[in-house]
């Protein structure tokens, strides 16, 4: 595929090789930004491996990626260790199924064994991945507000939204707050 938009992959590769032929396809200003995330044996997927998105600084060719990151296996000679299966992506998309998110994985039907946090992403800047991390926080805390209103107009108590899993303990200060304002509000 031809591309110059925002790319996923699958890899197999070693954290050694895959950080660094990431980091030398920025240095070469083949892309402009790279993160990545280790999986371990799941479900779906029986090795470990590494969800990757990369955003291109020109068009690129996704067959010359793969063939790029051919890294040998001592194991198997004869099937290196490389990335498969580029997709075009959203950033928000990549990081929310990277972590796992519960509430991103159900609205695809999803479901996965294994978690993963925000701290567990590697990338090329970790400028960009901040910014991008905030991007997606702000869009969790907006679901977490739609899930406490939707949760208030059923009738359900602060401990029952708490104990029904919908908040999360990052946010269990913040989702307070907001509970007993929304509450407060209408009994008013």
């Amino acid at each position: 595929m031809r591309t110059s938009k925002p790319i996923s992959t699958i890899s197999y590769n070693t954290p050694e090789f895959l950080q660094g032929k990431i980091e030398y396809w920025k240095k070469i200003g083949l892309i402009e930004f790279g993160m990545w995330i280790q999986h371990e044996p799941d479900e779906d997927n029986k090795k470990v491996h590494f969800h990757v998105y990369l955003q291109p600084a020109k068009l690129i060719q996704t067959m010359d990626l793969e063939n790029d990151s051919h890294e040998l296996d001592p194991e198997h000679p004869d099937k290196p260790l490389k990335m498969i299966g580029f997709r075009i992506s959203k950033e928000s998309d990549w990081v929310l199924y990277g972590i796992h998110d519960k509430d991103y994985l159900s609205s695809k039907g999803l479901t996965r064994n294994k978690y993963y946090d925000l701290d567990d992403i590697k990338a090329t800047d970790y400028d960009t991945l901040a910014d991008i991390i905030t991007q997606v926080r702000d869009g969790l805390k907006g679901r977490l507000e739609t899930r406490i209103i939707d949760a208030i107009s059923l009738g359900m108590s602060w401990t029952e939204l708490v104990l029904s899993g919908l908040v999360p303990l990052r946010y269990l200060h913040s989702a307070k707050l907001m509970y007993e304002t929304i509450v407060g509000v209408r009994n008013d």
